[in-house]
């Protein structure tokens, strides 16, 4: 089978995932419209990952795209099957084991979205000093599946209270070391990997340069309205604006994305200085 046909075909299953999980979802809170920001933040990464596979199939950065946003609409379905589970009797044995691949689907997100930021825009490490990115990926999955022994509830947030079925009571106390680390440890990567990228454009040059301009003006935009988000809903307190504001912010994510997708196929590079400079006039 070509890479574009595997591109395009794990398009069409990211999209039935996505309407089986709302319609699993709907069937056990009633709730239609809860797969809505997955659609808005998974879609475009799936989308303009699947054409980048296609187009440049041995550039990893369109498969690490579709992997971004199938973590996410994965994460979604099985919620949704979890969700239809606690409003059916004979679910109980096999909710704790969805609840438990959701989150490590969801862990899959940052992994994912931390490698793109170190590859772009051609795939491949800004230099070999760089090869300790990929090591503390490694560290970062060792500790995600470590999570599956963790004891007590898998999402702490949840009103059920879905407990892991395969957590160790004794590991209880190393979690509570384990847990904090992982947060700062994906904190680490995350940074690193924006100062991966202010690297590669301090030596870049010409269309790689272009490249990275677009990648830059995509993070900008989302961080931007991200802080309009904060600082509006923080005046307007509960008003309807501010909820307009949370769904701009949240659909300004696919910004980035789509400036990645421009990026790494090159699409009128060149152009991105007009842009940015119309935007700033009006």
């Amino acid at each position: 089978m070509r890479r574009s046909a595997v591109a395009w075909s794990e398009l069409a299953l990211a999209f039935v995932l996505l309407l089986t999980g709302a319609a699993l979802n709907s069937l056990g809170n009633g709730d239609n419209l809860d797969v809505l920001p997955t659609v808005v933040l998974a879609g475009p990464f799936v989308v303009v990952g699947a054409l980048v596979a296609a187009r440049q199939s041995r550039n990893p950065i369109g498969w690490l795209l579709e992997g971004i946003g199938l973590s996410l609409i994965v994460s979604k379905a099985i919620d949704g099957a979890t969700q239809y589970g606690l409003a059916h009797s004979g679910w109980a044995g096999v909710l704790g084991y969805l609840a438990l691949v959701s989150a490590l689907a969801y862990s899959c997100f940052f992994v994912l979205l931390i490698l793109v930021l170190v590859l772009l825009p051609n795939g491949r490490l800004p230099s070999r000093r760089w090869r300790f990115a990929p090591a503390g990926l490694a560290l970062l999955v060792a500790m995600s599946l470590a999570s599956i022994v963790r004891p007590g509830l898998i999402d702490r947030g949840s009103k059920q209270g879905i407990r892991n079925p395969l957590g160790i009571g004794a590991l209880g106390s190393l979690f509570s070391v384990l847990d904090p680390a992982v947060s700062l440890l994906i904190f680490l990567l995350l940074l690193l990997s924006i100062v991966s990228v202010v690297v590669r454009f301090r030596r870049s040059t010409g269309v790689e340069r272009a490249q990275l301009r677009w990648i830059a003006a995509a993070v900008a935009a989302t961080g931007i309205t991200l802080f309009t988000m904060l600082v509006g809903t923080s005046i307007l307190g509960d008003r309807r604006a501010a909820d307009i504001l949370f769904v701009g912010a949240i659909m300004s994510i696919s910004f980035i994305p789509i400036g990645i997708g421009i990026a790494v196929l090159r699409y009128r590079l060149y152009e991105i200085d007009r842009v940015i400079s119309r935007t700033l006039v009006y």
